[in-house]
This record gives structure tokens, sequence and C-alpha cells, in this order.
């Protein structure tokens, strides 16, 4: 486990969020996930809250105003982050197999860089032979904000002497660090922009609800039963809307054990709810795995 705090910021759809976590779980194992997101719809809160009872985020918050052009919003999220590092990410990001380990190595490798960029600034490749991916980290006038990682004292004594100030037109952490001496790098090939394409495919899908792409593969052996976890307990109540007459509350009846048609791997569950107000029953599934075919 890597001793860095991924920030994730958000303002798109569910959809996106969750391929974003997705993204992260799969390449990286930093010491928590912190999202901070500027959307707040049912969807959003409801997934956010299960993947924190999961132990799968360790924090989230709503930022209505969301952040300025200006500023990557680290600055509102840092707060909530106990890692030797800082990352801030945003969803529509790809995240190549290792990267959250190559960046940490290459911050330890040169004290010197004060902020590593990991997408290329701009998201456009530069003219001549193009950068080569995971080869080390270069050196650049400005990094793009998207993605990057900085060391987490670093970051919080740059807050402390700005004191709320935020200078317009520019990102001024990016400023201090060159007035004082330190580098802005840039690691080729670790992180990039989801495609357009990739981008309408998965919000197509979210709309669809045919999200099971971006779940994990299930395990083929007997150990896979262990694995899927049970959000809500039966007798419980939980925060979510009734579809019949608006009451936020339902009570758990029964979790239901779904499995791979093709393997008989569990893969998660559904969940039958029941209003405390009208007594209507809904449903909830929870799909922790996809089949690996």
């Amino acid at each position: 486990m890597s001793d860095a705090s991924v920030i994730l910021f958000s303002e798109q759809r569910v959809d996106a969020v969750r391929a974003a976590l997705h993204g992260i779980w799969d390449t990286a194992a930093p010491r928590e996930i912190i999202v901070m997101a500027s959307r707040c719809d049912e969807e959003i809160a409801g997934y956010l809250m299960r993947q924190y009872r999961r132990g799968r985020i360790a924090s989230f918050a709503f930022d209505m105003a969301g952040w300025p052009a200006t500023h990557c919003g680290l600055d509102r999220g840092f707060h909530f982050a106990g890692g030797e590092y800082l990352v801030r990410a945003q969803d529509g990001l790809v995240f190549e197999p290792g990267w959250l380990d190559l960046a940490i190595d290459a911050l330890e490798a040169d004290p010197q860089i004060g902020c590593l960029g990991l997408v290329e600034a701009g998201g456009r490749r530069r003219r001549g032979r193009p950068l080569k991916a995971r080869s080390r980290a270069v050196l650049v006038e400005r990094v793009d904000t998207a993605c990057f990682i900085t060391a987490h004292e670093v970051f919080e004594r740059h807050e402390i002497e700005l004191l709320g100030e935020r200078p317009g037109g520019h990102c001024a952490y990016q400023t201090r660090l060159r007035e004082v001496g330190m580098k802005l790098a840039f690691y080729p090939g670790l992180v990039r922009r989801a495609g357009a394409d990739a981008a309408a495919a998965a919000a197509v899908a979210g709309e669809q609800g045919e999200i099971g792409a971006e779940l994990p593969p299930h395990d083929l052996g007997s150990g896979a039963q262990q694995r899927i976890r049970q959000v809500y307990e039966l007798g419980e109540d939980v925060l979510l809307t009734c579809m019949s007459c608006g009451n936020n509350e339902l009570e758990v009846l029964a979790a239901t054990v779904e499995f791979c048609p093709a393997h008989g791997s569990p893969v998660g569950y559904t969940y039958t709810l029941r209003c405390g107000s009208c007594h209507e029953l809904q449903y909830e599934e929870d799909m922790q795995f996809r089949c690996p075919g």
C-alpha cells in the first residue's frame, strides 16, 4: 500500500464517478481515496455512501460551488487526507497499472520536484517525437491540474502561507513552488484522458444501466463467496427514496445473492426494501463483480 491519499474530483454523473474509482482500485493501492463531488443527486449520494460503508473510500463530500477554473480545488479537499503524498485526480481519466508507485518513486528520487503532473498539459501531444511512456519524469513549465501528485507537507505549507488568497489566472501553488526553487515535472504514460468516444459510450451505458463492464471480474475459485460484501443488513433502515410516495427511509427485508449464470460465482446482491410510509416494496441491485468471459 502506498502512503498516498487520492482526492478524486467529480463534476459528472454517477457512471463517471464509478468508472474513475474502479480505474484507481484496479491499478493502484493508495492509503485512502477521498471523493469531492460537485453534483449531489440521489444516485451519486447513494453510490458514494455504499462505497464508504464498504471501506472502499475513506470519505466524501459535496462541493456544490464547484472549483474555479484557475484552481484545482485541492485546497478544499486536502484537510481530509492523511497520506504523505497527495494525488489530485478527476473523473474522465484512464490509469495505467502501477502509475501511483512510479509517481512516488519519481518524487522520492528527486525531492526538488514539488509537483509532478501525470497527464500531458492540455491533453495534446507536443511537436516532435512523442515522450516515451513510463520513461522518467521530465521538467516542464506548467503541470496540468487534471492529475498530479505532490508532497502533503509541501502543499499544506503553501496553504498556510497563502492564507486563503486565490490569485486568478494561474495556479498559485505552481507559481509558489517555482518561487522557492522547486521544480515542476511531468511523468509521461501513467495517466491519460479518456477519449471522447469512450466517454460517450460510458454515458450511454450509464443511461441504459449497462454498467457491468466497469466492474472487476469475479473469481473463478471457491474464494469468491467471501469477496462480495453485504451493504445493507436485514432490518436496517436505510436512506433511500421510495419510488411510490417519496418517503426517504426504507426497511431492508431481504438480501438475495446473485450469481453469474455462466460460472455460478456470486457477483452481488439484490435487496428487497419496504417503505415505512406506504408499505410498498422495491428492489435494489448491488452488482460488485462481472463475468470475466
